[in-house]
């Protein structure tokens, strides 16, 4: 007895480790460049949460946030098709070479409002689309980020002054302006639209002006904002590695978990970057900054133009996304 007893003991001392061992979470990182209080870096530490959650703690995303893991966005899409990072959060742009159809949703003209972007990047015929198509690659889209409407803000007064505001429609007044461009080929390609001469983001050169969202304004008090509201949208894609998660022993109950979190998550970007982009608007306006609303139908055939062979190749999707809009 005392010898079954001494063997039992042991039996069970060493499947004790054994069972913790297989209790213990998976633990993967997200990369991402974003600043710690951004929308961006709020909806990483919402998906997070919700994965931690859904798969009972099986498993655990750990955040990576102001380039600690990846500075470079085209080094962190190699690391997720090598297998080397579980998720990443980068420019559209960045991983547009394995699916040209986020070039396409990032085009001006495309969508008719926020509402109408924000359904049709929900949409499997639309967004699901071009999120679909990195697959072959490795890489499993999970969702957008919003990173707000693009618009020129400049030192110089608005309309009626005498300055660039004057002279809209088409987006001769900006032309030859020397205007700061965040990296990517759609940012570029509107830059080229506008005819402004880009500066490329970190540059220590003199300029005119940059491209961004609302919260620009910031760097430039008393500017006028040329607004193209609605129309040239930045985006980027939460992405996943295929190999990484299956050597890391992701469940296909667990996968299916996190792409349902990463919808959820899409929405709150979305909410988060909005409030942001609201607020932005208000501190700006209240600092002097005038809104110039634009008749883009000029720039929207230039950027077409621009990007034609991407538009004529994502013809299914521009049709996608088109059928989405509400009616009038």
């Amino acid at each position: 007895m005392k010898r079954f007893c001494l063997l039992f003991a042991l039996a069970l001392a060493l499947a004790l480790p054994a069972r913790a061992a297989l209790a213990a979470p998976l633990r993967l990182a997200l990369s991402d460049t974003a600043a710690q209080d951004s929308p961006e870096a709020l909806a990483d530490a919402y998906f997070a949460q919700l994965v931690e959650e859904r798969t009972d703690g099986r498993v655990r995303i750990e955040l990576h946030l102001d380039g600690a893991l990846y500075a470079d966005d085209a080094l962190a899409v190699e690391a997720l098709i090598l297998g080397e990072t579980a998720f990443a959060r980068v420019p559209a742009d960045a991983a547009a070479a394995f699916s040209p159809g986020l070039y396409v949703l990032q085009m001006p003209g495309l969508y008719a409002d926020d509402a109408h972007m924000t359904a049709a990047l929900a949409d499997a015929r639309a967004g699901g689309l071009a999120l679909d198509a990195m697959r072959p690659a490795g890489l499993i889209g999970l969702c957008f980020y919003d990173g707000g409407p693009r618009g020129v803000v400049t030192g110089d007064g608005g309309p009626g002054d005498g300055g660039p505001g004057d002279g809209w429609p088409g987006g001769g007044a900006l032309s030859g302006l020397r205007v700061r461009v965040p990296d990517g080929a759609s940012a570029r390609a509107l830059a080229e639209a506008l005819d402004v001469q880009p500066v490329p983001q970190g540059a220590q050169e003199a300029v005119d002006g940059a491209m961004g969202p609302w919260s620009v304004c910031a760097s430039f008090p008393g500017a006028a904002c040329y607004w193209e509201l609605d129309h040239a949208r930045a985006l980027s894609v939460l992405l996943a590695s295929e190999m990484a998660l299956a050597a890391a022993g992701v469940s296909d109950t667990d996968l299916t978990a996190i792409v349902q979190c990463a919808q959820e998550t899409q929405r709150y970007q979305f909410e988060a970057q909005a409030a942001r982009e609201e607020h932005a608007q208000a501190a700006a306006q209240a600092a002097g900054v005038q809104r110039v609303e634009v008749d883009l139908q000029a720039l929207e055939a230039l950027r077409w133009a621009a990007t034609a062979s991407e538009a004529d190749a994502q013809a299914e999707l521009v049709e996608a996304v088109r059928a989405l809009a509400p009616e009038k």
